[in-house]
């Protein structure tokens, strides 16, 4: 009786260890989706994995080494951008995953005038921004932006300014200008410009002024411009007497501020 149920013991022991050993393996990536990974170059990532029919060991390999390393217990180490393969075997099993390695970026934002947005940059961190195409605004001038590019290290936004362009119309009354090449005709704010010399046959020219009457005696040194609109200047040519040639005066245009 007792050979018998010892016979009956191995072979049900037999028949456990036929039935284990024909169990097919499997490996099972736990916490990656679709077989990607996709990662920042400043983080790292350990693949997490069950097997199931099988007592061999898991191995771990990178396609490109010069992109992300992986030890052997599965983390995965970046070094530049890129894509490459992480490759795991364990016995008679291999599984492919993809791996992608991005720089972090930052969103730089490049505002005009009236805060209309030009662009928008997504740059890489410590790289510096370019500056954009500028759309042409009528009746104003890009002078510059607010501050100085620098790297991207968090999000930033670049405003342009830009001054109104100002018109200025000359009244000669009877004169005509020494040299033409003198004459400005537009400016913007702060600009510095040079009212040029007007001669008058047989009159005195005593400078510009903002009237045009003969007794205004407030030769100009600036010209204001108010909520800027655009300037007239008129020659004072003064009373009869020789022709003199006096000299042209440079001024400053001031206007509203920088917008």
């Amino acid at each position: 009786m007792n050979k018998r149920v010892n016979i009956l013991l191995v072979l049900i022991l037999f028949i456990c260890i036929l039935f284990t050993s024909c169990k097919e393996a499997t490996l099972n990536i736990l916490n990656v989706q679709d077989d990607e990974i996709n990662l920042l170059i400043d983080e790292t990532f350990k693949i997490e994995y069950e097997k199931e029919g099988t007592k061999e060991i898991v191995f771990f390999e990178s396609s490109d080494y010069n992109i992300v390393d992986i030890d052997e217990e599965g983390l995965i180490t970046p070094y530049e951008e890129g894509s490459c393969d992480i490759i795991i075997t364990c016995g008679n099993i291999s599984k492919n995953l993809k791996i992608t390695v991005t720089k972090k970026k930052y969103s730089i934002t490049f505002l005009g005038l009236n805060n209309e947005i030009i662009e928008v940059q997504q740059v890489n961190e410590n790289e510096l921004p370019k500056s954009p195409t500028l759309p042409n605004v009528e009746g104003y001038r890009f002078i510059k932006w607010d501050q100085s590019f620098t790297k991207a290290l968090e999000d930033k936004t670049y405003n342009a300014i830009y001054k109104k362009i100002i018109n200025i119309t000359y009244e000669l009354n009877g004169g005509y200008f020494e040299n033409e090449n003198q004459v400005v005709t537009s400016v913007v704010s702060g600009s510095n410009i040079l009212l040029p010399n007007v001669l008058k046959d047989n009159y005195f020219f005593l400078g510009w002024t903002m009237s045009d009457l003969e007794s205004d005696k407030n030769y100009l040194e600036n010209l204001s411009s108010t909520n800027d609109e655009d300037i007239t200047v008129y020659a004072n040519a003064g009373v009869d007497g020789a022709k003199v040639e006096s000299e042209a005066v440079t001024v400053t245009v001031l206007a509203d501020p920088e917008r």
